[in-house]
């Protein structure tokens, strides 16, 4: 029974989903920590080598801060001005929100299968020429950047729209955690692969990270184009009885919709604003944590690029088994119809807004003195942070499914932005002595503000968004909403087939 179960195709799109949006995550998250590897040591001006005279006076350990030292002399090659480093990560999410601009306009248009494995190959040939286009100048990097986030932000829609083909509402949930723990597979696993490669002297320094990350690119290309596809009913090699059990679910207008979004209606709804700024508030927390991490614990801790690596994947790595284990419990919960997808989602993004604020409050007292309390307060943060993508991540899927790709990409796109005020947030609060304290309470009180938003009108209910075009002589909301009934009789029938083994991830 457990053979049958791991070779359900299901299983196999939803670890290919993780595996994709890991590599693709890592080809450009990487560069926050190989950055400290890729400067000379003059070049970079390290806010720890400027705070060597402070060390004995705050009683932070000399010893740490001759250890970063060391890395960085041993292994920085560029001479880039260190004001300029900024603008690498800034440009990255510029062309992620000029190609999330495009992906609303292909979406409905192009095959979501062929558009993912595009921009995955597109950021393995960004990756591989990366190290020799840093070396030749900084503005040939600084375009590679650019074209990085353009190949990463094509990815969002169409691994949006295929979950919506491949998985029933009540696996949505779990399937949703199991995915996107590739950020935190990236955020957490890529500083400390980089952090072993820049302080070993027997591997070839700083461009082995993005040859490393490449490679990983190149794997999953083959494996997606060989066993990736569209919708379950043109995949070769999914089992008939699999196929037909899905064929009844996914005929609910799922394959290959091509009507006009009502970008009018849709933007008016509470129900879109809500999911706005929950993503607002997500990407705006979890883009100071995946570029400023590691600057966090050098700076605040003065902890060695090894350890420094050590702390910054704990949080990570604690939120893959936060998220997907709540994931897990709501959807059973689901299937027993003890809650439903509405009040389930309101839950978990409750639960995420408030308690990734209140473990916040914590670094308030912490310093490097007391690096422990600075751990456990980043792991609780982020562990209850992830929370959030069981949340509106999951009811985002629910809302109107022919125009998934859509309201991903304009999700996505705010999102995006708000990572890239975070940087610059940082950039300003960077003169004050204390700018990690305001910037965390900036984080609360954005979190608290868009759980509050969700929680009046967050929904996982099918929205109306399409009542312009009439189809067999019904309009699209009748058709949407005899959609939703069809897809409660039908899950029944789904948990027949050998169903997604997702629980042996956690």
């Amino acid at each position: 029974r457990l053979g049958m179960r791991v070779m359900s195709m299901r299983f196999r799109i939803c670890l290919l989903f993780l595996a994709g949006l890991s590599a693709s995550v890592c080809m450009r998250s990487h560069f926050s920590m190989t950055l400290v590897c890729m400067l000379k040591k003059g070049a970079s001006n390290s806010t720890a080598t400027s705070l060597i005279s402070e060390t004995d006076e705050d009683g932070c350990p000399r010893h740490e801060m001759d250890s970063n030292e060391e890395v960085e002399k041993e292994t920085g090659e560029l001479e880039w001005s260190r004001e300029m480093t900024p603008y690498l990560f800034t440009i990255v999410l510029v062309g992620q929100v000029v190609s999330l601009i495009l992906s609303m306009y292909l979406s409905n248009r192009v095959s979501p299968s062929k558009m993912m494995l595009f921009a995955v190959l597109s950021q393995v040939v960004i990756t591989f020429a990366s190290p020799f286009l840093a070396r030749i100048s900084y503005w040939a990097f600084f375009v590679a950047r650019f074209a990085m986030g353009m190949a990463e932000g094509l990815i969002f829609s169409p691994i949006s729209t295929l979950a919506t083909r491949w998985f029933p509402p009540n696996e949505r949930g779990s399937m949703t955690a199991v995915y996107t723990s590739a950020f935190q597979i990236a955020f957490g696993i890529a500083p400390f692969v980089v952090s072993f490669v820049c302080s070993s002297t027997f591997i070839g320094g700083w461009p082995t990270a993005f040859y490393i990350f490449g490679f990983f690119g190149v794997i999953w290309s083959a494996e997606w184009f060989r066993v990736g596809s569209d919708d379950p009913s043109s995949n070769k090699l999914i089992s008939e009885n699999e196929k037909e059990k899905l064929a009844k679910f996914h005929t609910q207008g799922h394959k290959h919709s091509t009507i006009r979004p009502p970008y009018g209606t849709m933007f008016s709804s509470p129900v879109l604003f809500a999911h706005i700024a929950a993503m607002v508030s997500f990407y705006f927390t979890l883009g100071l944590f995946s570029s400023f991490l590691p600057t966090y614990f050098e700076e605040r801790l003065r902890l060695p690029i090894r350890k420094n690596g050590l702390f910054t994947m704990i949080p990570f790595i604690a939120q893959i088994f936060a998220k997907n284990g709540l994931a897990f419990s709501l959807d059973a919960l689901k299937r027993r119809g003890l809650i439903g997808h509405t009040a389930a989602a309101k839950f978990a993004q409750t639960l995420g807004c408030v308690g990734a604020s209140l473990s916040l409050l914590l670094l308030f007292f912490a310093d490097c003195t007391r690096p422990g309390l600075a751990l456990v307060a980043m792991t609780l943060c982020c562990a209850l942070h992830s929370c959030m993508a069981v949340g509106f991540y999951v009811s985002m899927l629910h809302l109107c499914p022919p125009l998934t790709g859509v309201i991903a990409s304009i999700v996505t796109a705010a999102g995006v932005v708000a990572s890239g005020t975070s940087t610059a947030m940082m950039g300003i609060a960077s003169k004050s002595p204390h700018k990690y304290e305001l910037i965390f309470g900036l984080c609360i009180t954005l979190n608290l503000f868009a759980g509050a938003i969700y929680l009046a009108w967050g929904s996982a209910e099918i929205q109306p968004w399409a009542v312009h075009k009439v189809v067999d002589g019904k309009t699209e909301e009748e058709g949407l909403k005899s959609e939703s009934r069809k897809e409660e009789e039908v899950e029944e029938e789904i948990e027949d087939i050998p169903t997604c083994p997702l629980e042996a991830l956690t």
